[in-house]
């Protein structure tokens, strides 16, 4: 690992990075960038921020690869990620493996599989069968794939959520994928919050079987008697 770190400087009046080729047994050095990125913070190599700052200064300073600085990128799935959408714009092999795995702990914006789903998205621009197992555990980053990658049904998807029956999902991929009731999947609303919105946007009618789920909350079924059955077909 030691050959790939090298010093950079002057690469812009306004930037520098200065990596140091450490010894190993040593205390690894500081890495630096101009303060605007850094708010004036120094970076250390084995601070989780170094692969974000690196990410930045080769967008936006470099505007191209730089290869004997990908090792440190590869230490952040998200920065990964983003080298490859930005400034690679295309598949990069030796990140998928940690993008794929990746499960953010405390990352704004992103569910465990979520990556994995937009790097499919934006980079590969269709399916990547080799994620979709993680990509399946969450509900959410599972609706977007079918919706905006497979761009229909997904059966693997529809197994996935008769083990977790999330309804928001079930809600959704009515709405958007099958473009009507979802039959079978139905038993699973009766305890809903989307219960109004399924009977009003997809069911299109009274359905007293899933309004019994709507009269258990008198609240909500005056807000349905009210808004929602007018709008209702008989």
């Amino acid at each position: 690992m030691n050959k790939v770190w090298k010093m950079l400087k002057g690469r812009t009046k306004n930037m520098e990075v200065i990596i140091y080729d450490p010894d190993p047994k040593t205390k690894p050095v500081t890495f630096t960038v101009n303060r605007k990125w850094t708010h004036g913070k120094l970076i250390q190599q084995d601070n989780p921020e170094l692969p974000k700052w690196l990410y930045q200064y080769i967008r936006f300073q470099i505007g191209h690869r730089v290869p004997e600085l990908e090792i440190f990128l590869l230490l952040n799935p998200l920065a990964a990620y983003y080298y490859a959408e930005d400034v690679i714009q295309g598949r990069w092999p030796e990140a998928e493996e940690i993008i794929k795995k990746f499960v953010p702990s405390g990352t704004a914006g992103y569910t465990m599989s979520s990556i994995a789903c937009d790097y499919a998205r934006f980079v590969i621009k269709g399916r990547w069968p080799e994620a979709e197992e993680m990509i399946l555990k969450d509900p959410d980053t599972r609706f977007v794939y079918c919706n905006e990658v497979i761009k229909g049904r997904w059966p693997e998807a529809e197994e996935e959520t008769k083990k977790d029956k999330d309804t928001e999902f079930i809600y959704k991929y009515a709405l958007n994928i099958i473009k009507g009731r979802w039959y079978e999947y139905e038993k699973y609303m009766t305890r809903s919050d989307y219960i109004s919105e399924y009977i009003r946007y997809i069911v299109k009618k009274r359905c007293p079987e899933l309004e019994e789920r709507l009269k258990e909350n008198p609240q909500v079924w005056e807000g349905y008697k009210q808004w929602v059955i007018p709008n209702l077909g008989e």
